[in-house]
Order: structure tokens, then sequence, then C-alpha cells
């Protein structure tokens, strides 16, 4: 059974960009961990921040593929939509530094980053 998470009821969905497929304007997860991810922090009954609102930057194809050009244009993107908190959860098999910069623009705006990324989760958990 697929899940199709309803991106667009209001109270959810802020603003979405796709950089996968830029001309698609609908939101999709084609690997669910988004959706997953996104349950977890805005869940209504046990939610971490109910209230929230989601900011989606469409990064990982259906083979959960990302460019590193993709991923350094959602994080410019999300660095000019000034959330208060982004999360990123992806992984890679080498070193990820090639995203420091972002990161430290992120803080410089007073973005709280929240980094699950596999071998790279240490170094960003600790600046």
């Amino acid at each position: 059974m697929q899940i199709t998470p309803n991106f667009k009821t209001p109270y959810f969905l802020e603003v979405f960009k796709d950089f996968v497929e830029p001309t698609n304007t609908e939101p999709k997860d084609e690997t669910r961990h988004g959706t997953h991810v996104a349950g977890t922090i805005l869940g209504r009954t046990i939610g971490i921040a109910k209230d929230a609102k989601l900011i989606v930057a469409r990064v990982f194809n259906k083979e959960g593929e990302a460019s590193d050009e993709g991923l350094l244009a959602a994080g410019q993107w999300i660095l000019e939509k000034k959330p208060q908190v982004v999360n990123n959860s992806w992984g890679g098999n080498r070193d990820d530094s090639f995203y420091d910069d972002i990161v430290k623009k992120w803080k410089a705006a007073g973005i709280v980053p929240y980094l699950l990324l596999r071998q790279y989760r240490r170094v960003q958990c600790r600046r």
C-alpha cells in the first residue's frame, strides 16, 4: 500500500520548490523519507512542532539520488526563505564538507540547522 502525503493541506505547506524537475509545481516524495520526517515534526497528535509550516525543497529523484549542485541550490533557496529551523536528512559515501558554506550562511542568518547527514553529522552537530 502506498501512502501519498497531502502536502496541499494549508496548515502544512508554506512553499515548495522542485530541484529535480524544475517545471513541477506539485509536491511529491517518491522515496517517502521526507513524508516520514515531516510527519514526525508536524504530526497533529504527537508531532514535535505541531504549528510549524513546511518549506519543502525536493532534491532527490525516485532512485534517492541528488546532485551536489541541486543540494547547494536548494540550500541557498532555503536561506532566502529564512525559516527558523532547517532539517536535512541525507547521506553520502564521501566527505560532505562541500555543504559547510551553506550551513555557515544559515547559522549567520539565525537559522538553526538540524543535520542528519551520514559521515557529516558528527562534525555539524558540534559546530
